[in-house]
Parts: structure tokens; C-alpha cells; sequence
């Protein structure tokens, strides 16, 4: 049976705290699915000698600790823990496309997008980040 999405509405109208704080993680979970995998279209392909990438793929959920720990190792850390900067949202989000894309790293990648493709890569990484963070954050708080 298929869940019902949640919407903002419905943790606004939740009987208790215990029923928001649960509707609240599940919103949160229902955005980072949203987040976790897809493609964007490059305004400025990539290429890597042989081929022209004009469309990329991306998939958080293949992200290794390893790679997450690198990714976020790099920039200032900011204190609010649910938030990346920029730089760590560009890494994360290289690892991320490198995953779906045979024999380009995630240093190719970077190296080659284009402002616009950069700006859109950094949104979604850092919005994916602030979902799961929050999603997580409702279990550890409540329960």
C-alpha cells in the first residue's frame, strides 16, 4: 500500500506534538527521495577526450562514508549541522554525478561545469543534505 504524501498542511494540523514531529520526518523523507537521484541537463557539456556529455546523472544513495567524509571535509564548517557550504555541496554533488557516470571522476566534472550547471548542482546537493539532515533529526529527537 502506497503511503500518502505528506504536506504542510497536514503537520500544521496534527492533533499533537508527537503526530507533528512524525509528519514532519516523513515530509522530510518524502523531499530527499525527491532529491536523492536524477539528471540535469548541461547547459555546457562535459567532455573527457572521447565523448560529449550533454546530460548527467546523479545518485546520492551510491555516495560512500568515504566520499561523504571527503566531501564534507572540505570548506569552513558552518554551525548549524543541517547546512553544507558550497563547496562541499559542488563535492558532494561531483561524487554523486561521477556514480552515474562511467570513466569521469569527480574532479572532471567539476573542473568543467559551466556557472549555471554549478549553481543547479549546488541547490540540489545542499537541498538533499538539509532533508536528510532534518529527516534524521526527527528520529534522534523524537522518539
Amino acid at each position: 500500500m502506497e503511503e500518502k504524501n505528506i504536506t504542510i498542511e497536514d503537520i500544521q494540523n496534527a492533533k499533537d506534538d508527537k503526530e507533528r514531529a512524525e509528519l514532519g520526518r516523513k515530509y522530510m523523507e518524502q523531499a530527499a527521495a525527491t532529491l536523492e537521484r536524477g539528471k540535469i541537463r548541461l547547459k555546457k557539456p562535459i567532455e573527457d577526450g572521447e565523448r560529449r556529455i550533454e546530460e548527467i546523472e546523479f545518485d546520492f544513495s551510491e555516495i560512500t562514508t568515504d566520499e561523504l567524509t571527503k566531501a564534507l571535509a572540505t570548506g569552513e564548517k558552518r554551525p548549524d549541522l543541517n547546512d553544507i557550504t558550497e563547496k562541499q555541496a559542488i563535492n558532494l554533488f561531483c561524487a554523486a554525478a561521477a556514480k552515474k557516470t562511467p570513466g569521469i571522476f569527480p574532479n572532471d566534472i567539476k573542473e568543467q561545469l559551466g556557472l549555471m550547471d554549478a549553481m543547479n548542482a549546488i541547490k540540489i546537493a545542499k537541498s538533499f543534505f538539509l532533508a536528510t539532515s532534518r529527516a534524521g533529526s526527527f528520529l534522534l529527537t523524537n522518539t
